[in-house]
């Protein structure tokens, strides 16, 4: 797979080479000649291309992305990547418990903006296997916390239902008040239907 990767690669690099040349070319070309009659033709052939490399740049990225990961989950560049599921998810839950109430947040006259606790959010947006880990562990995810009546109210009943639908069947603790006539329950319900 190596192999077949490299060879890939080296053809790649040479097509692109050849079409950054006659690239430069056809600028050069243009510039010297300036042939007023052919501005048309060559400003249509030159607005199709830059599409073209658009979606070649496209492309490149999802080429990318699988080489980032393979190497984002290599034990030598990433030793944290060595510990066993269970230790990742044991640390991601110590993590989890040791973030403030939000009710404590809320109270502190130091805390100027108000926003959700982060984890395990940002936990899950680490790289792959730690969103494995994180989306794989229901504990993570049962703590609920509410904010009503101000401007994250709708974002914050749609992380609550994530949330309710991720912890599975574990019990789930929340913080802040519901809307009138809501219950969380009825959160947990919609989640399952």
């Amino acid at each position: 797979m190596l192999k077949d990767l490299r060879t890939a690669s080296s053809a790649l690099c040479g097509a692109l080479d050849h079409y950054v040349d006659i690239c430069a070319k056809l600028q050069s070309r243009y510039f010297e000649e300036r042939a007023v009659d052919k501005v048309d033709e060559l400003l249509d052939g030159v607005t199709s291309e830059l599409q073209l490399v658009a979606s070649y740049v496209t492309k490149l990225k999802q080429a990318e992305a699988p080489m980032k990961a393979l190497r984002n989950n290599s034990p030598i560049v990433v030793p944290v990547s060595r510990l066993p599921t269970e230790m990742l998810a044991r640390i991601f839950q110590i993590v989890v418990d040791d973030q403030p109430e939000l009710d404590d947040m809320l109270r502190d006259t130091l805390f100027v903006s108000l926003s959700l606790p982060k984890y395990p959010e940002s936990l899950s947006h680490v790289c792959f296997g730690w969103r494995r880990v994180a989306l794989t562990t229901p504990s993570l995810w049962t703590r609920i916390d509410l904010v009503i009546n101000h401007s994250l109210d709708r974002r914050s009943l749609a992380r609550a239902k994530v949330y309710a639908e991720r912890a599975g069947r574990q019990d789930i603790v929340s913080y802040g008040d519901l809307p009138q006539g809501l219950q969380l329950p009825c959160l947990v319900q919609d989640t399952n239907q």
